[in-house]
């Protein structure tokens, strides 16, 4: 009796085997590997993060400007990795980055009124307590790297380990080397000379050639000396009547595009009218000036000035600092997959 319900026991369960067997497994999704640099680890939702918001703010952006883009996010996450490893390389105590880390924690929780503001406000950069802490911890510890390279904080010996000091003869030469530049000198706060001119177009394809067009452009420089109005000349005759002719340039940019125009404009007065010159598209321009704005400099006693300058230099030279300490950084780092370290560079 016992041994007929013992197989009748096991004959249930190899009937119910196969049904078992038929249910479905729910597979967990993981996180992947997108990158690694040394000892650290980025995974494959923290970089399509910020990919995929940009993605949302640009939805007309093509496949080259995503890839562009998808590119420039993978050199920031490597030099980021590179940077926060470069902060724990500097000894500073875990105790007190921990606790940098939570100062920072609760003074967003202050701004945000509160847990429940500070949910909301996770919830929206699509981040969790414990990945916001990790960026945090990365952000202090880079920024101190970045600034003992720099020489904008101390080192870990407590003292500013590189020179920014910009010295006054220095200084001097910037400026000099910033007036003969139009670019730098507006960024001084200078402005470049400046033209306004008027002017007739004329196309030779359409009069016949060069020399029919030379001598229209003659005989309507002739007709302005007799008394016509320029205005009246372009309305009638220039193949761009458009403003009646008139347009204003920095006058070192406008000889850049037409080079021809430099020795008129070089001489010229106000109300002076040019010859004939031939410009660089194959057209003919008959060209007034009416007005020529002279160039203006700051000058180096200003502090103002002085105060740009050395702020410009100061930025140019963390700069290249920077640039070399990432590169020392790469060459000795172990990055996979290894086509992440050439996007990097």
């Amino acid at each position: 009796m016992i041994l007929s319900l013992v197989l009748a026991v096991l004959a249930t369960q190899a009937q119910g085997a196969p049904q078992a067997a038929a249910r479905q497994v729910r597979w967990t999704p993981f996180d992947g590997v997108a990158l690694s640099v040394n000892q650290d680890v980025l995974t494959m939702r923290s970089l399509t993060r910020d990919l995929v918001r940009w993605r949302c703010e640009n939805p007309d952006a093509n496949e080259a400007q995503q890839r562009a883009v998808e590119g420039e996010l993978v050199r920031e996450r490597v030099k980021t990795l590179l940077r926060t490893q470069g902060g724990e390389d500097m000894g500073i105590a875990e105790d007190v980055v921990e606790r940098r880390v939570r100062d920072n924690m609760d003074r967003i929780q202050a701004r945000q009124n509160g847990w429940v503001g500070m949910s909301k406000f996770l919830e929206s950069r699509d981040l969790t307590t414990a990945e916001l802490k990790v960026l945090l911890r990365s952000q202090m510890l880079g920024e101190l790297w970045e600034d003992s390279i720099t020489g904008k904080g101390p080192g870990t010996g407590q003292r500013v380990v590189v020179d920014r000091y910009v010295r006054p003869g220095r200084l001097q030469f910037l400026h000099r080397e910033a007036l003969a530049k139009d670019e730098s000198l507006m960024a001084l706060g200078g402005t470049p000379e400046r033209v306004r001119i008027q002017q007739i177009v004329l196309d030779p394809a359409k009069l016949g050639g060069l020399e029919p067009a030379r001598a229209l452009a003659e005989s309507l420089r002739q007709q302005h000396a007799a008394g016509t109005s320029f205005d009246q000349l372009v309305s009638e005759h220039s193949t761009q009547p458009d403003n009646r002719g008139m347009g204003e340039y920095e006058t070192s940019r406008l000889v850049r595009i037409e080079p021809a125009l430099g020795e008129f404009l070089a001489r010229a007065q106000p109300d002076e009218v040019s010859s004939p010159i031939v410009g660089a598209r194959g057209v003919l321009r008959v060209v007034k000036l009416l007005e020529r704005a002279p160039r203006t400099a700051p000058a180096f006693a200003d502090l103002g000035v002085q105060k740009k300058l050395t702020d410009q230099d100061t930025s140019a030279t963390d700069t290249r600092r920077l640039g070399r300490a990432y590169d020392r950084r790469m060459q000795s780092s172990w990055v996979w997959p290894p086509e992440f370290s050439k996007r990097a560079e």
